[in-house]
This record gives C-alpha cells, structure tokens and sequence, in this order.
C-alpha cells in the first residue's frame, strides 16, 4: 500500500483521501478556535497572551476564582462595571452571607442564575445560593485536577486518531524517510506533552506556559501532513 505514490492512486482514492484531510482540517481550525475562545479571556484582559493560558492551568494566586472570571469570561454577563465592583468588594470583605443577600444574590439573579442552575447551559457550577458562590471565593489555582483529566483522555485519544489517519496517508508521499520519521515522532511527542504540561502547569506558571510551544509544534506537524499529501495527490507529476 505505501509503496504506490498518491499521484498514482485512482480517482475514487484519491477523491476519499482529499475529502478525509480536508474534514480533518476543518475540525483542526473548529479545534483551535475552540481553544482560543476558551482561554482569551482568563487573565480579565483583552487579547490572547502568554498570561492566558497560564491562569487557566496555574491559577492566578493572588486572586479568587469568582474574582478571576467575573472581570473575565463571565464579565460581558453583568449589567454595568458596578455591579462587577460590588461583587468583588463583597469577597474582598470577606464573603459573608449578609452582603450576599443584600448586595450579591440580586446580581447573579439578574445576570448569572438563567445559566447557572439546574437545566441551564452552565448547570455544572451552579451559582443559586450562598454555598454554591463562595466555593467559588477561593484562592484561583486553574483548572481543577477533575477537568483536568476529563480534558486529558478527550486529547490523547482524539489527537492519537487523527495523526494516525494523517499519518498513514503522509506514508505514501515522497518525502524522505527519515522527514517522515521526524515529523511523526514531532507530532506524537507534542501530543503528549502538550498534556503533561498541563499538569506540570498545577506546580509552576512556567510549565503552563510550555503548551504553547508544544501547541506550536503539534500545529507545524499538522501544517505539513495537511499540504503535502493535497499537493501530490493533485499536483505532482508522475
């Protein structure tokens, strides 16, 4: 099978093939979207940065969690820039249940609870009450070890298939050997420690940090499984 060129393949192959790399790149581009969207607005400012991504993972230590994504992710959800003020003074006050219902409680029935409850798009953490709000006013020390590992196994496995498939298609290329064996070994490596970065990320900002070279990397594989098997299956000469 890897013996024959893709430029020699027939019609209907070549037509699968062509159809499969270009899905697989549709969902790479839904993949990395996802992730930027995911991970923009963790450090409460606008633009993505370095510092983004080590929130998510590291945790911002001298804030709460509460706090974190009230002037992040959750900010375009309240009413004014008070009402983000108030809730943060309350938790820097001490998050007594006194201010909750006076000042908080109304603020979340207002613009969090339609999500965050029972049946809404947020039900996973809840904000319906004054338990529920403060095991969110917390030291902020990033993703906890539960997503963490939910995350983990949807990425190896996922990433492990799609390079495969990717793989077994850059086989049949022309590309040297010894490219093919790097550029495998390129992409499998950043795959894993893309992940183990993640959990190295819990113990130091700078390892959080390390995913995104890693992501770089996992990237520029892809980039060249991606156009080189399209160019010689429609492109090059026999």
């Amino acid at each position: 099978m890897f013996d024959k060129p893709l430029s020699k393949l027939e019609l209907p192959a070549k037509i699968l093939l062509t159809l499969f790399i270009l899905t697989l790149g549709l969902g790479y581009l839904a993949a990395v979207f996802t992730v930027y969207i995911g991970h923009k607005d963790a450090d409460g400012k606008p633009a993505f940065t370095m510092k983004d991504v080590v929130v998510t993972y590291y945790g911002d230590r001298e804030s709460t969690v509460l706090e974190t994504i009230s002037m992040g992710s959750m900010k375009p959800y309240y009413a004014s820039e008070d009402e983000i003020e108030t809730v943060i003074g309350w938790i820097d006050d001490g998050a007594d249940r006194i201010g909750y219902e006076k000042d908080v409680a109304p603020i979340f029935k207002r613009s969090c609870i339609s999500c965050h409850s029972s049946g809404g798009s947020e039900s996973s953490s809840p904000l319906t009450s004054f338990e529920e709000v403060t095991a969110y006013t917390t030291v902020n020390t990033g993703l906890d070890f539960i997503t963490l590992g939910g995350l983990s196994h949807t990425h190896l496995i996922t990433h492990a298939l799609m390079f495969l498939g990717l793989s077994l298609i850059f086989l049949m290329t022309t590309v040297k050997d010894r490219w093919k064996i790097i550029l495998i070994f390129a992409a499998y490596g950043a795959i894993v420690f893309d992940v183990a970065s993640w959990w190295l990320g819990k113990l130091a900002p700078g390892f959080a940090a390390v995913s995104v070279v890693t992501g770089s990397i996992m990237g520029l594989a892809f980039v060249f499984f991606f156009f080189v098997p399209l160019y010689q299956l429609w492109f090059k000469k026999n």
